[in-house]
């Protein structure tokens, strides 16, 4: 918890609190990012205790209701954390991708907008043919968003993913399972790769049994030695 508040008793006190803290993060000031990012903290934490989510609508209808003092704890500590630098999604442990929701944590970068634009042409590329998508790669799977987007957009279609962290790999099965149901293993065959240096390896052996479809990947950043 961050030191030096009192947990706030309402709605309206837990708000006006989180955005204390999170102006301490000339980053966020710059940004503006403060109200926004404390609106979503105050909610997050909230449903983290409920087991439910908010409305926007709902949460300034309850702005003078009684704010949950467990639901307090956590949000003093999230934005204490969040204003020395902490990645948001990484405290909540949730990022919206499109229309899905989609756990996400250290092990895997946060799915990007820039991602969204991805899944959205290649959408409107594989749909735009006189015949749907089949079969799939993908490298690098990370959390899970775009295999799942397309394996949800295109019922008929089957992807193999490769992805080296076994920590992503937990969280693209969770996700996997929560979006496209208990079936989701009979469509999205995740492979392992033996080092960082195999790229194409993982899918020799798929390719034997016939060609993909389509090759998609968004790695992640790169640094240059």
């Amino acid at each position: 918890m961050a030191s030096g508040h009192e947990l706030p008793g309402s709605f309206r006190e837990a708000l006006a609190i989180a955005r204390r803290l999170l102006s301490a993060s000339h980053e966020l000031v710059r940004r503006d990012l403060v109200d926004a990012e404390a609106e979503i903290l105050v909610m997050e934490a909230y449903r983290k205790v409920a087991g439910r989510a908010l409305s926007r609508s709902e949460f300034y209808l309850r702005t003078a209701d009684r704010y949950p003092e467990a639901a307090a704890a956590i949000l003093l500590t999230w934005a204490g954390a969040r204003a020395e630098g902490r990645l948001l999604q990484h405290l909540t442990g949730v990022q919206v991708f499109l229309n899905h929701e989609y756990e996400v944590g250290p092990d895997a970068l946060v799915p990007r907008p820039e991602t969204e634009v991805l899944v959205t042409v290649a959408t409107e590329e594989l749909g735009g043919g006189r015949s749907t998508p089949v079969r799939g790669l993908e490298i690098g799977l990370g959390s899970g968003a775009i295999a799942i987007e397309l394996l949800s957009r295109f019922p008929g279609l089957r992807i193999r993913a490769s992805e080296l962290s076994e920590g992503a790999v937990a969280l693209a099965v969770r996700n996997a399972e929560k979006i496209l149901g208990s079936g989701w293993a009979t469509r999205l065959e995740i492979v392992r790769p033996g080092t960082a240096l195999e790229v194409f390896e993982p899918f020799a052996q798929g390719l034997q049994r016939g060609p993909a479809d389509f090759l998609i990947s968004n790695p992640p950043y790169l640094v240059r030695d």
